[in-house]
Formats: structure tokens, sequence, C-alpha cells
């Protein structure tokens, strides 16, 4: 009985290590994602202030020429 017991506790703890490898990847991957898209946003907003301040340079150079 006793090898039974460490037999099936082995198993137990390998399917739990397996499990914690599954659950470790997909953080990963969805960490990675995240990642992407706040680096996306971040790109975005940047982008957004530029192409606002173009405009508002633009408006000014309009409203100073009249």
């Amino acid at each position: 009985m006793h090898d039974f017991c460490k037999v099936y506790l082995e198993q137990k703890i390998n399917a739990l290590k397996q499990e914690l490898s599954q659950k470790n990847d997909e953080y990963r991957a969805v960490k990675q994602k995240s990642d992407d898209l706040a680096k996306a946003r971040r790109e975005i907003e940047a982008y957004l202030k530029y192409e606002r301040e173009v405009s508002h340079q633009k408006k000014k150079k309009r409203n100073d020429l009249e």
C-alpha cells in the first residue's frame, strides 16, 4: 500500500507541474499581448499628439497670415 501512495503522489505532483507549466505558458502569452497592446497604445497616442500639434501650428500660421 505504501508504494501505491508514493506512486500516486508522484503522479499527482507531475500532473500539477505540467499544469503549472501550461499556466505559465498561457500567462507569458497573455503578458506579451498586453505589452504589445500597451506599446501600440503609446505609439498611437504619440502619433495623435503629433498630429494635433501640426494641426495647431497650421491654424496658427493661417491666423497669423490673416
